[in-house]
C-alpha cells in the first residue's frame, strides 16, 4: 500500500552568501514518524507548480516559521520594525491554502500561536466553511505565552472564532500542555465550559425552569426564598460552580 505524500513548504532564507529554501527537521520527522508519510519539502517557487504539487501530494503540512506573513495579505495593521517576512514563502504557501480547498481539502489545523496563521485560514476558508473541519489550539497565545487558567483558555477560543471567522469551531486542542496542568483538571472543565456555550440556546435551556439564562439575581431571590421558608426540601445548585464568566452562553 502507497503511503501518503505529504508537502512541506520551505522558507526561503540567507545563510552566509547564499540562498536556500529550509524546513525545520521537527516538521519533517512529524510526517515520518508520527503520520508514517513520505516527506516532500516544497521550494518557495511561488504559483509557478502549484497546480502539479496538489495533484501529486494526500495532504500539507504548513509549518511555522520566524518569519512573519505580510500583513497587506490578510488586511492586518502594518508589522512593527525588524519583523522578519519571507514574500516568497507567503507567494508559495497561501495560493496553495487557496489551491487545497478548491482542491477538496476539508480538515484545517491551527492555533493561535500560529501568529497570523488563523488570520489567514480564516480568510482564505470563508467561502468553503460548510465543507470542512476547522481545528485549532489554545494555551499558548502569540508569542508562545503558555497560559492555562480557565478564563485565558476561554478568552483564547473566542479570539480563535474571531480571526478564523467562524461561529463554531470542530476541534479544540490543548497546545503542548503537561501532565501535571492535565491531572489538576481545570483546563478540562474549561474545555467542557466552551463546549456547553456552543450549545443552541434551545437546547442548552430546555430543561430551565426559567427557560433563559441563570443571573446572579435569580440566584439571590433563590437563596432569600429558602432562607424565609417555613419548611422547604429544594436546594439552589449555582451554574458551572458559581462561576459568573460561564453563565453567558
Amino acid at each position: 500500500m502507497r503511503k501518503p505524500i505529504i508537502g512541506i513548504p520551505a522558507d526561503r532564507r540567507l545563510l552566509g552568501s547564499h540562498w536556500f529554501h529550509c524546513v525545520g527537521e521537527k516538521y519533517i520527522d512529524a510526517v515520518v514518524q508520527a503520520a508514517d508519510a513520505v516527506p516532500v519539502l516544497v521550494p518557495a517557487l511561488g504559483e509557478r507548480y502549484l497546480r502539479e504539487w496538489l495533484a501529486s501530494f494526500d495532504g500539507i503540512l504548513f509549518t511555522g516559521s520566524p518569519s512573519n506573513v505580510e500583513p497587506h495579505r490578510y488586511l492586518g495593521p502594518q508589522s512593527a520594525p525588524g519583523t522578519w517576512h519571507d514574500p516568497e514563502r507567503d507567494a508559495t504557501t497561501l495560493p496553495m491554502i487557496t489551491g487545497a480547498l478548491d482542491a477538496g481539502l476539508n480538515v484545517i489545523d491551527t492555533a493561535e500561536c500560529y501568529e497570523d496563521s488563523e488570520a489567514l485560514i480564516g480568510r482564505a476558508a470563508r467561502a468553503h466553511r460548510s465543507e470542512l473541519y476547522l481545528f485549532t489550539k489554545c494555551g499558548h497565545g502569540r508569542g508562545w505565552r503558555e497560559n492555562w487558567r480557565p478564563a485565558a483558555l476561554h478568552e483564547s477560543i473566542e479570539r480563535s472564532l474571531r480571526h478564523l471567522r467562524t461561529d463554531h469551531l470542530d476541534l479544540i486542542q490543548l497546545h503542548s500542555c503537561s501532565l501535571a496542568e492535565l491531572r489538576r483538571g481545570e483546563v478540562i472543565t474549561a474545555l467542557e465550559r466552551a463546549r456547553a456555550r456552543g450549545v443552541a440556546p434551545e437546547e442548552y435551556f430546555k430543561d430551565n425552569l426559567l427557560r433563559r439564562e441563570t443571573t446572579a439575581l435569580d440566584v439571590a431571590r433563590a437563596f432569600a426564598f429558602l432562607a424565609t421558608a417555613d419548611a422547604t426540601t429544594g436546594a439552589v445548585v449555582t451554574v458551572d460552580g458559581g462561576n459568573p464568566a460561564a453563565f453567558p452562553r
